[in-house]
């Protein structure tokens, strides 16, 4: 009777899961929304360079959507990089910067600061590859109106020449995102419940970072701060599986255990900051 029981309490959890099966309806928009990039860049000089033209390549008319890239040097080689590939760029050089958060909110001020205007941000991290209509089909998500939206996570390592980029550690990291994502957030989605946000291809809503003065978020799970903030707020949130992301996964055990680590440190601490709340 106890394992009826349980099974009959997880049962909403299995409705997500069925929902993974089943196709979004895919969107179009009509309106062309002015888009900024944010890209914490902080010593990825080695690795940021098919990123820069996985962005140069996009499909969206480059008119409408300026990359925002963010260092702690000014003699980091990514700065030529990023104006050799892209010219929709600015470069903002933050000192002392420990975390991506801490990047993403002194970009995010100076923006304000130099009255420049967007509909809404997204946050990319430098390791990651977009497919090339990855900004249109963000584009067509808005037209449900919502204040943040998630795109699908793939796996960048498969796209990989090098082998050691592809093994087992990379193949179970990677399982972190259809569970979340198409086994969860899909279906969550659909119901208009409250998303497990990832910072990695977020798109936010301008108005929600202005009214915020910049993005103060500073745990180790900053995005997971957004989910609160969401909870708080009453900002609506929408997963969409056109939209396609590749992030890179960690290829050893020790940083596989690492992110995990530090994501369950994150969680708690967020917790612990929110509870009674």
């Amino acid at each position: 009777s106890l394992q009826l029981l349980l099974v009959c309490c997880y049962i909403p959890r299995m409705k997500l899961w069925f929902d993974g099966f089943k196709k979004q309806k895919h969107l179009t928009n009509s309106k062309q929304n002015k888009l900024a990039i944010l890209l914490p860049a902080r010593n990825e000089s080695k690795i940021i360079e098919n990123l820069l033209i996985s962005i140069k390549n996009q499909t969206y008319p480059t008119e409408l959507f300026d990359v925002h890239v963010i260092v702690a040097d000014k003699n980091d080689k990514t700065i030529d990089l990023t104006k050799e590939y892209l010219s929709n760029s600015y470069i903002h050089i933050i000192e002392n910067q420990t975390r991506k958060a801490e990047a993403l909110d002194g970009a995010i001020k100076e923006i304000i600061d130099a009255n420049l205007v967007y509909d809404d941000y997204i946050i990319i991290d430098a390791d990651s590859i977009l497919t090339p209509n990855f900004l249109e089909e963000m584009n067509n998500a808005l037209s449900t109106g919502a204040d943040i939206i998630i795109p699908r996570k793939r796996i960048k390592n498969w796209e990989s020449n090098n082998k050691k980029n592809r093994n087992i550690w990379c193949n179970c990291s990677a399982l972190t995102w259809p569970s979340v994502d198409t086994m969860g957030n899909k279906g969550k989605s659909k119901r208009n419940y409250t998303l497990a946000l990832c910072g990695q291809g977020m798109l936010i809503n301008a108005k929600i970072l202005n009214d915020l003065k910049g993005y103060p978020f500073r745990s180790l799970v900053e995005d997971y701060e957004i989910s609160i903030e969401c909870m708080r707020n009453g900002y609506t949130q929408f997963y969409y599986e056109y939209a396609e992301i590749y992030a890179e996964e960690p290829i050893s055990h020790k940083e596989f255990n690492k992110r995990r680590v530090r994501w369950l440190q994150g969680f708690a601490d967020v917790t612990k900051k929110y509870n009674k709340e």
